[in-house]
């Protein structure tokens, strides 16, 4: 038997998120209600997700526990929220027009934001909003999300679009070096 497994998602002026999954048995003449097909078979509910009145509001990603990330506008600024059982929470300031690069379990966000001369990552890991200061000498920074132990992980740029990798640890960045 070959099942075949189709997921879409439908976003209208606010984000209506849908995922069907549609099974087709032997010969493609509809659905296999075999035990094989029936316990490949997965359901979803529909949950409709609103911002601010035409807010142009986006999800953007979803962590593996299903903890989902998006943002909205606010005039020309940005906004980033977490969306998990119902609520919609906002998590980051309304004075900074902000894009969200990664979501995790906990619902912290990864992201960048422009200052006006720089790009400059920000996280909400630990509860609160902060930025990521660049390195001396570079003037971009993007967020690589966080690994497994927590640890966020960063691409800095200088002028001359030379990148650097670091990781953040103990407050601190620290950069990737490669042996030899």
């Amino acid at each position: 038997m070959n099942a075949r497994f189709t997921n879409k998602l439908v976003k209208s002026s606010f984000l209506v998120a849908a995922v069907a999954v549609a099974l087709t048995g032997c010969g493609g003449s509809g659905v296999d209600t075999s035990s094989a097909a029936t316990k490949l078979a997965i359901s979803y509910t529909l949950e409709i997700v609103e911002g601010p009145s035409g807010s142009g509001l986006e999800l953007r990603h979803v962590s593996p526990n299903g903890t989902a990330a998006g943002e909205y506008s606010i005039g020309n600024i940005g906004v980033c929220f977490t969306y998990k059982n119902g609520v919609r929470t906002d998590k980051t300031p309304t004075d900074k027009d902000c894009g969200i690069s990664a979501v995790a379990d906990d619902g912290s966000i990864e992201g960048e934001y422009w200052n006006g001369s720089e790009t400059v990552p920000f996280s909400t890991s630990g509860g609160s909003y902060h930025d990521v200061s660049l390195p001396g000498g570079y003037v971009r920074g993007y967020s690589a999300g966080r690994d497994g132990s927590g640890y966020g992980n960063y691409v800095f740029q200088d002028s001359n679009n030379n990148s650097s990798s670091f990781k953040e640890k103990a407050n601190g960045l620290t950069p990737y070096t490669v042996a030899g």
